[in-house]
């Protein structure tokens, strides 16, 4: 009995110990409680909100159309005609409406459905003249609108713990301190330390963004070059802020 009652007197022990030293522990703390509270709040903020219109209708000009206001879940705008249709394209707005001289003038995306329940709506409701136009385009997914912001992210955590906590970690250890007694300089040091970082920064971002959208086919609207330049220089500063925190 007694072997039983000093056996969980040291599983006691331990128990207490290895408890408080999660506690005492920041960075798991942190990553534990913190973090998943941060990100509950911050998904809050993000998709919190009034509910949204079922509909958007786009009119060109300051005449509205009266009869399909009245339905409910029907949003109506107002812009220039270039960036209304511009929106359609992009599937950010389900009708363009122009009234002339008495004509009703209306453009709907061919690949969207919202548009086509607004087309019938539209026939329905109004005894003017029709006058139809029709553009086309994929809607931009929000996969799309987030992968930047997850390779900024993915750019930003690498260039400051590959480069700052490392050279904070050489201080500590006194590995700058024996690279003094080499030829190396401070400058060509440095150097080495930017653009290994850089490389392993960029081929990182290439091999996250081309294996996810092998899967899932990203909507890209620009330049592949003009993106290896933005991320070029985002990696070049996100490097420099490493460097400065650990010159601090």
């Amino acid at each position: 009995m007694s072997s039983i009652v000093v056996s969980l007197r040291r599983m006691k022990a331990i128990l207490i110990a290895r408890n408080l030293e999660y506690l005492r522990d920041r960075a798991s703390f942190g990553w534990n409680l913190v973090f998943p509270v941060l990100i509950v709040f911050a998904l809050a903020v993000v998709f919190s909100g009034p509910p949204r219109a079922l509909f958007v209708i786009t009119t060109i000009g300051t005449e509205a159309l009266p009869e399909l206001v009245n339905f409910p879940g029907v949003e109506m705008i107002s812009d220039q005609e270039d960036k209304a249709l511009d929106r359609l394209s992009r599937q950010q707005t389900d009708l363009v409406v122009k009234i002339v001289d008495g004509s009703v003038g209306y453009w709907v995306n061919g690949n969207s459905a919202s548009g086509a329940i607004l087309e019938l709506l539209l026939k329905y409701t109004e005894d003017r003249p029709l006058q139809r136009g029709e553009t086309d385009g994929e809607a931009i997914r929000y996969v799309d609108w987030v992968v930047p912001g997850i390779l900024g992210m993915n750019m930003m955590y690498s260039a400051l713990w590959g480069v700052g906590y490392v050279v904070v970690r050489y201080r500590q250890s006194g590995y700058l301190r024996r690279l003094r007694a080499t030829p190396l300089t401070k400058f060509e040091f440095l150097s080495a330390q930017v653009l290994s970082r850089l490389l392993v920064t960029l081929i990182a971002s290439a091999i996250v963004f081309v294996g996810t959208n092998l899967m899932l086919d990203y909507k890209m609207v620009g330049s592949i070059t003009l993106l290896l330049l933005t991320g070029l220089i985002g990696g070049l500063a996100m490097i420099t802020l490493g460097l400065a925190i650990a010159c601090r």
